[in-house]
């Protein structure tokens, strides 16, 4: 596989720059409970909802880095080379007197060359060009 824009890759390096923005952030905000009721109230509802959270937020972080991952490689443009393609082919195929000889079926010796030159490029590697 080759890229297009090689350089481009370099931007994988925000990769790195949303794994630390991820580790670094602030987890939890501190806040002010006047009765001691609630804040068991609050506790009891955030172990509940705990493993949800947990689990929703490791799926969120995992769609960043794949949506970064893929616009990386958008930017890169990768390309996928198959064997024999993306090659240009020439067919030369004489005019003269002598290929408009004719055999016992009545094909000039030129539209049988015409024929065998369009088979031949129908076997052609995709991405192949025939003049």
């Amino acid at each position: 596989m080759k890229f297009v824009y090689p350089v481009a890759l370099w931007s994988l390096l925000s990769l790195a720059i949303l794994i630390m923005v991820h580790f670094t952030r602030r987890r939890r905000n501190e806040a002010t409970i006047s009765s001691i009721y609630l804040w068991r109230l609050s506790e009891s509802f955030m172990k509940k909802s705990a493993p949800v959270r947990k689990l929703k937020k490791a799926v969120l972080f995992s769609l960043q880095i794949l949506s970064v991952l893929l616009a990386c490689l958008l930017i890169a443009q990768p390309l996928i080379l198959f064997p024999g393609a993306d090659v240009n082919y020439v067919a030369v195929l004489d005019g003269s007197a002598s290929m408009r000889i004719a055999n016992a079926m009545g094909e000039t010796r030129f539209s049988r060359a015409k024929d065998a030159i369009i088979d031949d490029i129908s076997r052609l590697a995709w991405g192949s060009r025939a003049t």
